[in-house]
């Protein structure tokens, strides 16, 4: 149990080869030690191998089948490898085991997502949200009615979001990026530097600022060749 232990702790400070690398003999010696064999999967799934987290959490299925929360890990690995079906009846089995349970909506929003259901990603979203009003549904539907171009209703659905979550960067942000998208400039600046004030290093709203920066200083050059186009036709 030491050396759980010492692994979990190197896992909490994101030093994952380190914690793997205790893990793996430790799974060799008790291959049904549960808790090892879910942070082997989780190691996998956080540093992008889907394939090696789906083997750890189906030999973790194997010794607890009826885990809810386990066939979710399972799905999420699945759908890292494009493995959208087989996610999907995983995430459908969670829920018969327990039907409340938010995180499989939310993998079935981005499974259906992902593999270009958009109809039945909305229904999973939506169903999520009923549950538990979650930043991650929030955005998640408002994916969705971005892509269907809905872009009133997305924009609704984020601002509802984000009085009910004000510091969460990432839904502050995206208002920003759909106000961008609309052709409506001023007002996603505003949005996104009120996101930057919450998280200065938030990835996205840097990007877009940036892109819209770029756009005003596009937007001036043109403008100062026109005019001095037009003067030169005058003399």
């Amino acid at each position: 149990m030491v050396r759980l232990r010492r692994a979990e702790e190197l896992y909490a400070a994101a030093a994952f080869a380190e914690a793997e690398a205790l893990l793996l003999p430790l799974v060799e010696q008790s291959p049904r030690n549960l808790t090892a064999l879910l942070l082997l999967g989780t190691i996998a799934a956080r540093t992008k191998r889907g394939a090696t987290a789906a083997q750890w959490f189906e030999r973790a299925l194997m010794l607890d089948p009826d885990n809810a929360d386990i066939h979710v890990k399972l799905a999420a690995a699945q759908r890292m490898q494009r493995r959208f079906n087989e996610a999907i009846a995983c995430l459908e089995r969670a829920l018969r085991l327990q039907p409340r349970l938010n995180a499989a909506y939310l993998g079935l929003g981005s499974c259906y997502f992902e593999s270009g259901d958009l109809e039945r990603a909305g229904s999973a979203y939506l169903e999520a949200l009923r549950i538990e009003r979650s930043p991650a549904a929030a955005l998640g539907l408002a994916r969705v009615l971005r892509e269907q171009r809905r872009f009133d209703l997305a924009e609704r659905t984020l601002r509802t979001a984000a009085a009910a979550h004000p510091a969460n960067p990432e839904i502050l942000a995206t208002p920003g990026i759909l106000l961008h998208e609309t052709g409506r400039a001023a007002e996603a600046v505003e949005a996104l530097e009120g996101a930057l004030k919450i998280d200065p290093r938030g990835g996205a709203a840097l990007y877009y600022l940036g892109n819209l920066r770029s756009e005003e200083h596009t937007s001036e050059l043109q403008s100062h060749s026109f005019i001095s186009y037009a003067v030169f036709c005058l003399k």
